[in-house]
């Protein structure tokens, strides 16, 4: 990619061969030198044409907006159209776009207020922009409306539109989710004993349940590497042994390699084959959890002890992680 509004990749540019560059009127002066030091020629364009007075200014008063706007639109593809040697071709452009701006205008007056569609715009972060004055002024111009990320309301999804959404990769642009793809969608939930909830709205649901959804939807993608930050954070114990389980399951009879984060040192014991314990300062040790989860290892990461012990269940011995807390040790002693 060339760049965007404020930033340049001259190597992909110059790949381009372009004779000259077309750059915003809020263009950093490094990028412009630095596309002027490599021979293109630039040209800064300003979609809107502001009294002589407010010239230059970032916030310019505007006392008819709409009008300084439409004519700054058509200063600047006539402008192109001059450098390029197409003024023909521009002036044209300029008619057929206020020609049918002016029939969509027209279009949306027939249509009644609460049967208009919301149209949100994103920048290529796939973020929303800012809500100040230019921006707002510029959505509404185009007919859109635009809102910063922390005013948009949650959409009501159900629990199976979320889990679904997993599937995105496999349906194809354009398409509805098939058949097989909502089947998928319902193993998933099954497997996290969140089938009942399939129906419910996401955003009714408990933090715990809601992680359990979110798990259903990484696991619908069907993919071959798995990472899961905490996933058994806000989960009770049930709930994290049926995580847990599944775990060890896609590793064991799927074959699919499962990274996954977590604080509980215990659940890396039960399912994991290797570990890596990260200390302060870039410290680190990684090896199988055998060699790695062990007292002395695990005591001063927690500053507290953790002791492995083995118990019996079931007709043999289980290790697992003990951590004492100093709570405990006081009421030891009294």
């Amino acid at each position: 990619m060339p760049g965007d509004l404020t930033a340049v990749n001259i190597e992909s540019l110059l790949a381009l061969h372009p004779q000259v560059v077309f750059v915003a009127n809020y263009a950093p002066a490094d990028m412009i030198a630095q596309i002027e030091q490599a021979g293109i020629p630039v040209v800064a364009i300003s979609l809107r044409r502001e009294p002589a007075a407010q010239a230059g200014k970032i916030n310019p008063v505007l006392e008819n907006e709409d009008r300084v706007y439409n004519l700054g639109l058509q200063d600047g593809i006539r402008l192109i159209g001059k450098v390029m040697g197409r003024e023909a071709q521009a002036d044209a452009m300029v008619k057929d776009v206020f020609q049918q701006r002016a029939l969509v205008a027209k279009r949306l007056q027939d249509i009644p207020e609460d049967q208009r569609v919301r149209v949100y715009m994103a920048n290529p972060d796939l973020t929303t922009y800012g809500s100040g004055k230019y921006t707002g002024l510029m959505m509404q111009h185009a007919g859109a409306v635009n809102v910063a990320a922390k005013d948009i309301p949650p959409f009501a999804y159900k629990v199976l539109d979320i889990v679904l959404m997993g599937r995105a990769r496999h349906v194809g642009l354009f398409r509805a989710p098939s058949a097989e793809d909502h089947q998928l969608a319902k193993q998933a939930l099954y497997s996290l004993d969140m089938l009942a909830f399939a129906d419910r709205e996401f955003g009714s649901l408990s933090g715990g349940q809601r992680q359990l959804v979110l798990i259903a939807r990484a696991l619908a993608m069907a993919c071959e590497v798995l990472i899961l930050d905490e996933p058994t954070s806000a989960l009770d114990l049930h709930h994290q042994d049926r995580v847990l389980t599944l775990i060890d399951q896609l590793a064991g009879d799927r074959q699919m390699a499962v990274i996954f984060s977590t604080h509980q040192p215990n659940h890396a014991h039960a399912v994991a084959d290797r570990a890596l314990l990260l200390g302060a300062e870039g410290r680190h040790q990684l090896g199988s959890c055998q060699q790695v989860l062990t007292a002395d290892n695990l005591s001063p990461l927690f500053h507290l002890p953790i002791e492995r012990v083995s118990i019996p269940f079931a007709g043999s011995q289980l290790e697992t992680l003990v951590p004492i807390f100093h709570s405990q040790r006081e009421r030891n002693r009294e």
